[in-house]
């Protein structure tokens, strides 16, 4: 199995990585923020990795609409009001 800091290892400071564990979201950030990381989930090892895109209307605050949007959610808004954000998303 790898350990989540071999895995950080191979990316870089700017990419976006979700960290969860037992279904809970343990560091949501960039890579470049992993001191923010307890050294227990840097040494866990990952049982799952994917990559995962988050889509959102760029101006939900603003609009008072729910922040990322759910899969089985389809809301009308026109492609060019959309945000992604893609994640590297492990499960611990």
């Amino acid at each position: 199995m790898v350990k989540v800091r071999d895995f950080l290892q191979t990316i870089t400071a700017p990419d976006r990585l979700k960290i969860v564990k037992g279904g809970e979201v343990v560091f949501l950030g960039f890579r470049g923020e992993m001191t923010e990381i307890p050294k227990e989930y840097l040494d866990a090892e990952m049982i799952l990795f994917r990559n995962e895109p988050e889509i959102r209307h760029r101006k939900w605050k603003e609009a008072g609409l729910m922040p990322p949007l759910e899969p089985d959610q389809t809301p009308d808004f026109s492609f060019s009001d959309l945000e992604m954000k893609l994640y590297y998303k492990i499960c611990i």
